[in-house]
């Protein structure tokens, strides 16, 4: 992938004639950030025409505010069948970023859920969703830019003869796809904005530049989460985008026992952390003060970080699951990254 470093020192350079008393180096990258985030959606919406919308027509949620940055243009397009949007609240951290925190319970039949960032606001600490089911179900593989790690473990409450499962045999990374009832994961990935890759569809050639899985597979019955003669699985998978720069600086899992009593509820949580000193050096490098003498230098300093901590999946009695998610970014250019999740039985 390469950077459209001319289209950036563009946009750094109508930023800074609006200001042109200059301003903190680090102030002003936020400031290119979003004004990057944010610049095609700009000129597309002055263009526009306003549809009619009576005073009955409720309006659909959106943020407003001098420094909201759009996701809706210049990411990876992810359609959704019947999309609803809504406001997200979350809580300012200490070190600079908004924490979200997202749980729920899915029952049986419910059709997979997709949640997409459209819109972070930093000063308030919300975000802008749209959720449906994805009309085109992504391709869980790591390519030749990225590394991948993943784990499997299998629990039962007795012991039992097992099946060889069938690792592989579908669309979940490192799933055992076992004849167990239920079926369901958790899967949480961040995009960056597009890099000079022309077209509507791209989000098949740009992978996300970090990604947590994580799922189960489990037979309730007897009043036990993991039913006596069965044997559960859970596991986990993630990614991280070497080839700009990505690294993995920690990834802890918990799941069940190898021997399991029959209160253990069968689970899969991860607590992983991805760091990108480059990340943010590609975006000082655009202003003219900075450059690429000392781009390096501001990388160093302001490394970008994203954390999935947890990303928990559990199964339980009734065959539904609860996902928890909390969701953290931090850095000056974390405001570039897209968030999203998709959980679905499988």
């Amino acid at each position: 992938m390469e950077v459209d470093v001319p289209r950036l020192r563009d946009t750094v350079k109508g930023v800074r004639q609006m200001d042109p008393k200059g301003g903190r180096p680090m102030t002003r990258i936020m400031r290119i950030a979003r004004a990057y985030a944010s610049a095609s959606a700009i000129a597309v919406l002055i263009v526009l025409c306003v549809p009619f919308t009576s005073a009955a027509d409720p309006l659909p949620p959106s943020l407003t505010g001098p420094n909201v940055v759009s996701y809706e243009i210049g990411y990876p397009d992810y359609a959704l069948l019947n999309e609803q949007r809504l406001i997200r609240a979350g809580t300012p951290l200490p070190q600079g970023g908004c924490r979200f925190v997202i749980k729920d319970t899915r029952r049986v039949g419910q059709a997979p859920t997709t949640e997409i960032e459209l819109a972070y606001d930093p000063d308030t600490c919300r975000l802008l969703v749209k959720v449906g089911v994805l009309a085109t179900p992504r391709r869980l593989a790591a390519g030749p830019d990225e590394a991948a790690s993943s784990g499997t473990q299998l629990s039962a409450t007795e012991s039992v003869a097992l099946q060889t499962p069938g690792f592989g045999s579908g669309p979940v990374p490192g799933a055992p796809y076992s004849s167990n009832t239920y079926r369901a994961y958790l899967d949480q990935w961040y995009d960056e904005p597009a890099r000079s890759i022309p077209g509507p569809i791209v989000y098949d050639f740009i992978p996300p530049v970090n990604e947590q899985l994580n799922f189960i597979e489990w037979t309730p019955g007897s009043g036990c989460f993991i039913a006596p003669g069965t044997t559960a699985w859970s596991g986990f998978w993630n990614r991280w985008l070497v080839l700009s720069g990505w690294y993995k600086v920690s990834d802890l899992w918990n799941h069940p026992p190898l021997t399991a009593s029959c209160g253990d509820p069968e689970f899969s949580d991860s607590h992983s952390h991805f760091q990108n000193r480059l990340f943010c050096q590609w975006v000082a490098e655009a202003i003219p003060v900075i450059g690429p003498a000392l781009g390096p230098i501001v990388g160093q300093y302001f490394p970008t970080d994203t954390y999935y901590d947890p990303n928990l999946v559990q199964g339980n009695l009734d065959g539904s699951y609860t996902i928890t998610m909390i969701k953290d970014k931090t850095g000056p250019c974390s405001i570039l990254l897209r968030g999203a999740q998709t959980d679905s039985y499988y």
